[in-house]
């Protein structure tokens, strides 16, 4: 997030989730978001996705 600049609660305005939820994300280690959030997360945050939740990655696969 620091390399986007973004901090949580610019995160989760961008996405259209709560603040609280990107919070969950971080503090969760097995928290996995829905695919779509996932998806405009990694896009605001410009990273892949197994960077981030490579489980959930293992588990499409």
């Amino acid at each position: 997030m620091e390399d986007a600049k973004l901090t949580p609660r610019r995160l989760a305005t961008r996405i259209g989730v709560a603040p609280r939820t990107v919070e969950r994300w971080l503090t969760g280690a097995e928290l996995v978001p829905h695919a779509g959030n996932r998806v405009d997360a990694c896009r605001a945050l410009k990273v892949n996705e197994d960077v981030i939740w490579p489980k959930a990655v293992q588990v499409r696969s």
